[in-house]
């Protein structure tokens, strides 16, 4: 039914403006971390909506991969064609695309994401307001800033939202007053955003965050053979942590260059780590399809997928899921990781 609501308003959007359905294409993305299964059951929903409401060939209905899809933006208006790293960091998965010399390189996919900082993790039974520390400790501020603004609507938005107990919905709601046209209007002086750029106790939470997401990266180019990256680019809703983390560019690019070359026990060039971020995270994607709008099948997209176990800095995994992994391999995780601290701070 989402999907169905979305091909109408695309139909809708069309004819109001004049367009032709017949000449109309739609591009859809999918996220790397998706099975056959699963993608050709969407492909499916997809095409018969497409079908039902478009009515155009079968070859205007497009399917990208959201990893791919920033990439060819940033290739486009930034010029970063080479050693490039494309990180989308979305709610339940970071997607991970490297190039080389314009050839896609590797293509990793986790479940480590924004939920992992602002959702209910383990806490599943606890009360609302005590399963996640961010909501716990800025839910007052904000339900205060929006009464004293008489923004009754948004405070009905939010009552419903805490009916549902998920986290992640209550500080998406947070994020998204910050563009809300109402909240624009009254000029609110406080938000979510400014909240936590300002938290130095809660910063830590991000730079663990922020640390774990480039040393895993580092560690799967180094395995596979690769040199550090000359570009760090950034889409999705969940990179909004950066902006927590650090609004100034060259404080998070020392620190990832930092890692990489304790990584790779080298040094970086001068000049030679270029971090891009944008302005509006999640548009990219679709920009990028824009920008170079060419289907690409599952195989095509999981010949280049690559998954580093991360029980030692080598060992790449081929079928194992989630539900594999065992006590042993994670006590080889844990001694990988503090292995890498100790060295990160000798």
């Amino acid at each position: 039914k989402y999907i169905e609501n979305l091909v109408l308003l695309i139909r809708n959007k069309v004819l109001i403006n004049g367009g032709n359905l017949k000449t109309t294409k739609l591009i859809w993305f999918y996220p790397a971390s998706m099975t056959q299964g699963q993608l050709d059951g969407l492909a499916d929903t997809w095409k018969k909506f497409f079908e039902e409401y478009i009515g155009a060939p079968a070859t205007n209905l497009i399917s990208m991969s959201e990893s791919v899809a920033p990439y060819y933006y940033y290739r486009t208006t930034q010029n970063a064609v080479s050693d490039i790293v494309s990180i989308d960091i979305g709610g339940g998965t970071t997607d991970v695309l490297v190039v080389e010399r314009e050839q896609l390189k590797i293509l990793t996919s986790f479940r480590f994401a924004a939920n992992s900082v602002f959702g209910d993790g383990y806490k599943q039974n606890m009360p609302y307001g005590k399963k996640n520390g961010f909501v716990e400790n800025y839910d007052k501020e904000i339900t205060k800033l929006l009464n004293d603004n008489e923004l009754s609507d948004l405070e009905q938005v939010h009552k419903e939202n805490v009916k549902s107990k998920r986290s992640e919905d209550i500080i998406s709601f947070y994020f998204s007053l910050l563009e809300n046209k109402d909240v624009c209007a009254c000029k609110m002086e406080k938000n979510f955003a400014s909240m936590l750029a300002n938290d130095q106790r809660g910063k830590y939470a991000f730079v663990i965050f922020y640390v774990a997401i480039i040393w895993h990266i580092a560690q799967i180019m180094k395995a596979k053979g690769l040199g550090m990256p000359h570009h760090l680019t950034f889409s999705g809703n969940g990179s909004k942590i950066l902006s927590a983390l650090t609004p100034n560019d060259e404080t998070l690019c020392r620190l990832t260059k930092l890692i990489f070359e304790k990584v790779y026990c080298k040094e970086y060039p001068r000049n030679g780590l270029v971090l891009i971020r944008p302005e509006n995270a999640k548009e990219l994607t679709c920009k990028g399809g824009i920008a170079n709008p060419q289907p690409q099948t599952f195989d095509q997209v999981n010949s280049v997928k690559a998954v580093l176990l991360g029980i030692d800095d080598h060992t790449f995994s081929t079928d194992l899921n989630y539900d594999d992994i065992n006590e042993t391999d994670e006590d080889k995780v844990i001694r990988n990781v503090m292995s890498f601290y100790k060295a990160f701070f000798e």
